[in-house]
C-alpha cells in the first residue's frame, strides 16, 4: 500500500490515490423541482381516470346540449379537472417543501462529518 505507520501516505502518493480513485466527498444533494413533482403528482392512475372522465363528461355534455344548455354544459368536466389540478398542485408543493428542508438537513450533516488528517511529509512537517 506504500504507506507508514508513522508518517502516513506522502501528498504526491494522496493525489495519485485520488486520481486514480476520486476523492471521499459525496456530491451535494438537490432537490427535485416542483415542476418535476407536479408531473408526477399526475402520473397517479386515479388521477388519470378523473381527468378521462372529466373529457368524456365534456364531450357527451357538449354533444347533447341544445340550445340556451350549450353555454354552460362544459362546466361539471372543467370543474372535475380544476380540482385535479388543484390537488396535485397543492400535493407537489407540499412536497416540494418537504424534499427542500430534507436535502438541506442532509448536506449540513454531511458537512459536519469533515475530518481532519494528519500527515507528515519527508521533512516532518505535519499538515
Amino acid at each position: 500500500m506504500n504507506s507508514d505507520k508513522d508518517k502516513g501516505i506522502s501528498p504526491e502518493l494522496n493525489l495519485q490515490r485520488d486520481t486514480a480513485f476520486g476523492n471521499n466527498k459525496r456530491d451535494p444533494m438537490e432537490a427535485d423541482t416542483c415542476c418535476s413533482m407536479f408531473k408526477s403528482a399526475l402520473d397517479d392512475d386515479m388521477l388519470k381516470l378523473l381527468m378521462v372522465c372529466a373529457l368524456v363528461s365534456i364531450t357527451i355534455d357538449m354533444s347533447t346540449a341544445k340550445g340556451h344548455d350549450l353555454y354552460h354544459a362544459w362546466v361539471d368536466g372543467f370543474a372535475i379537472m380544476v380540482a385535479v389540478l388543484v390537488v396535485s398542485g397543492v400535493g407537489s408543493v407540499v412536497d416540494y417543501r418537504k424534499e427542500a428542508e430534507f436535502v438541506r438537513k442532509r448536506n449540513e450533516t454531511e458537512d459536519a462529518k469533515k475530518i481532519d488528517i494528519i500527515r507528515v511529509d519527508e521533512h516532518g512537517v505535519s499538515k
